[in-house]
């Protein structure tokens, strides 16, 4: 008899995606080719079938739920009553109330390291559904063993049901070509060097630092100064976080794009001196895996699970420390031996993270969901 695994897709078919809502595109189609005695029934608020999720054939199933308010709780939940799957994943949300035995993907508790970098309702929703997760959840994902630890020390007796399972990197992430390169540079309106940082634009990303990090060192370097990208959508507190960048702007040479395609993306980090990724906090930190396979040397501050994504493949930094970023850019432009081989380590790191081995993990946490009674 083939099993029923129901998805909670609703953060897949956003229209605006940033991290957890790319990993849940991604691990639904992973999924798909990885488990072919499964029947995939996907729940969705939508109209018609989204391109990001896998069309519907003889092992995949769209379900299409109306309704906005309590969407989860109420709509989700009743159809979950009417026709029940044999297990159901959540991969970037909340457990409905009514559910059948379930799997979550927890991406990381940054609320509590961090709370002011959170409004306070999304801080009190988020405290409540990791926890309701944790609890009644029969199996918990995490993407990284720092986020593994944490919740255990966070939630005492959690450590029967948790599996890491580190993100992928997608095939389409490799080096571009030369013109490519010099086409997305030109867009933008940059000659020479320059680094980026990808991610929502807010204050956990600690884009300031990096600004003032770039304008430090171009004061030193102003025959030949770095420019600094910054690709990432608005989010919370946008506008405080802008009116600190904008004093930087030209000395920093900064540019910001608030929309990127993955090929514009691929090109960026192709032609970065280095991708620097400065936050606060990172559950997992996808930007780094994207770059590494890319080529890009990668700076990253030394928190959370950071180090544990970047390995040895790249430069670490105080969080917070101007003065040390500073430094690590002038050695990263001009050690042209060290651009080349923590291009060549990072490389060789990504390749080792794919969706497929994620989702033959999170498979097999599936399984193990559902031999529990």
């Amino acid at each position: 008899m083939t099993d029923i695994i129901g998805i909670d897709a609703s953060r897949a078919v956003r229209v605006q995606r940033s991290g957890t809502e790319n990993y849940s595109v991604q691990i639904i189609e992973a999924l798909r080719k990885v488990a072919p005695n499964a029947h995939l029934r996907l729940y969705y608020p939508a109209t018609g079938v989204p391109a990001c999720l896998p069309p519907t054939d003889d092992r995949t199933e769209h379900v299409i739920i109306p309704g906005e308010r309590l969407w989860t709780h109420l709509h989700l939940a009743s159809e979950l009553h009417r026709q029940p799957p044999d297990v159901l994943f959540v991969p970037a949300h909340v457990i409905p109330i009514k559910h059948p035995r379930s799997v979550v993907t927890i991406h990381d508790l940054g609320y509590l390291h961090y709370p002011g970098d959170h409004p306070v309702r999304q801080r009190a929703m988020l405290s409540l559904t990791t926890r309701w997760n944790v609890h009644h959840a029969r199996q918990i994902i995490v993407p990284s063993q720092f986020t593994a630890d944490d919740l255990k020390r966070r939630f005492p007796g959690t450590s029967h049901k948790i599996t890491v399972v580190l993100h992928g990197a997608s095939s389409h992430f490799r080096p571009a070509a030369s013109g490519s390169i010099t086409r997305i540079k030109s867009s933008i309106g940059i000659q020479g060097d320059y680094v980026v940082a990808v991610g929502t634009i807010q204050p956990r990303k600690d884009y300031p630092t990096l600004a003032r990090a770039v304008a430090r060192h171009n004061v030193t370097h102003s025959s030949d100064p770095l420019f600094l990208v910054i690709v990432g959508r608005p989010g919370w507190m946008f506008k405080q976080v802008m009116s600190e960048l904008e004093p930087l702007r030209q000395r920093a040479r900064l540019r910001i794009l608030t929309d990127a395609s993955d090929h514009d993306l691929v090109s960026l980090y192709s032609g970065a001196t280095a991708l620097v990724q400065p936050s606060r906090f990172e559950g997992f930190g996808m930007p780094v895996l994207e770059a590494m396979a890319c080529g890009a040397p990668v700076i990253c501050a030394n928190n959370s699970s950071l180090p544990e994504v970047v390995g040895e493949a790249g430069l670490l930094f105080p969080t917070g420390d101007v003065a040390a970023l500073a430094t690590l850019l002038g050695t990263i432009r001009t050690d042209r031996e060290l651009q080349a081989s923590l291009s060549a380590m990072g490389a060789r790191r990504a390749s080792q993270s794919c969706w497929e081995t994620a989702a033959e993990k999170t498979l097999g946490a599936i399984e193990l969901a559902m031999e529990i009674y």
